[in-house]
């Protein structure tokens, strides 16, 4: 995969269908991953990979939020939806370590 999410990496993890970062239709949280994951931590089953994020920023519509999740959980890339589609809504843009960008 040319985007392989990885434990340590900073990420953009996006809301809706819109991977846009300005503008009214951006909508997205950017944090590190710290785990990836099958369940909350309640321990309660997924149903499918997500990746833990320790959020650090957010913004909604456009606009930067100060309260926010502390952490998302969204579906690993590559994730069958419900509807035959797969998830692709967590970009890289910081990794790990340095020379592992793909």
């Amino acid at each position: 995969m040319a985007n392989e999410i990885r434990v340590g990496d900073t990420v953009r993890s996006f809301d809706f269908e819109s991977h846009d970062v300005e503008g009214s239709r951006a909508c997205y949280v950017e944090g590190r991953v710290t785990a990836i994951t099958e369940h909350d931590d309640n321990g309660n089953p997924w149903g499918c990979p997500r990746y833990r994020i320790e959020v650090t920023r957010c913004v909604f519509g456009g606009e930067p939020r100060e309260r926010h999740a502390a952490v998302v959980f969204p579906p690993v890339n590559g994730t069958p939806t419900l509807m035959g589609d797969v998830c692709n809504s967590v970009e890289r843009i910081a990794a790990s370590f340095p020379g592992t960008e793909a």
